[in-house]
């Protein structure tokens, strides 16, 4: 019988040459950015929130197409009939590996406006994980008087950077600010289940035991999903660093 290891290699191989042949170098995201960098820096502040917004949503629609394609995939796989029914070598291991990547680069074929057109690579992902649109967008809602918005984007930023010094001392500015009411400030980025949490607990002070109920149920089902998606998030590529062997390297 040939090695379960060989098998998997080729298919490896070919799933690679359909990948590298299918991508565009074109970065969306990172256009989009460095166009609101460029109004901010011109004082355009108008087109300085439009750009760094559509950006943000045109990242946001990127990771959670790629999180559905990935848990998709991973549930196929694990549902599907084993080519095998005795496990050799590890063999349903790799042939469960083998058929989630090859759901995944047909799901991306399907979606290749999204995946190929706008190829997002690990510097633009850094870039929008670590917050950075906000650094730029609290000065441009400041700047265009929504000073509402600019305390929730320096907050957003913060929940990131917590000891960031000068991002401190900007929501303290906002906050002295008529017309920005630091209980309506909020994380532009938080997930659903943190709101729903939030107004179960408002509901449990009211002693409204029917929204408790609602919104905690709520907040456990959405948190659990934000921890399927996040972990999909997390089965891109990676530094394989010091030793490549593929083996030790996914152990």
């Amino acid at each position: 019988m040939v090695n379960a290891r060989v098998i998997y290699a080729v298919l490896l191989s070919w799933i690679t040459h359909v990948l590298t042949k299918g991508q565009n170098t074109t970065e969306s995201c990172m256009h989009l950015y460095e166009k609101g960098v460029e109004a901010y820096l011109d004082n355009r502040y108008d087109a300085c929130i439009v750009h760094f917004e559509n950006a943000v949503q045109k990242y946001r629609d990127y990771t959670k197409r790629l999180q559905n394609c990935r848990i998709k995939c991973r549930e196929d796989a694990d549902l599907s009939e084993p080519l095998y029914p005795v496990d050799i070598d590890n063999l349903l291991f790799y042939e469960r590996a083998v058929k989630t990547t090859l759901c995944v680069v047909k799901c991306k074929r399907e979606h290749k406006d999204t995946f190929f057109k706008f190829n997002i690579n690990t510097e633009t992902e850094n870039l929008f994980e670590d917050q950075k649109p906000y650094e730029y967008l609290h000065i441009c809602y400041f700047q265009n008087k929504e000073l509402q918005k600019a305390a929730s984007a320096a907050f957003t930023y913060l929940v990131s950077h917590p000891d960031d010094k000068i991002m401190l001392a900007n929501l303290k500015h906002y906050s002295s600010l008529d017309g920005v009411d630091m209980m309506e400030v909020v994380n532009f980025e938080a997930k659903d289940y943190v709101y729903l949490y939030i107004h179960g607990a408002d509901a449990y002070e009211k002693k409204d035991w029917h929204a408790v109920v609602q919104n905690m149920e709520e907040s456990l089902i959405a948190y659990l999903q934000a921890e399927e998606e996040c972990r999909a998030q997390c089965e891109g590529p990676f530094d394989q660093g010091w030793y490549p062997d593929f083996i030790p390297s996914i152990a």
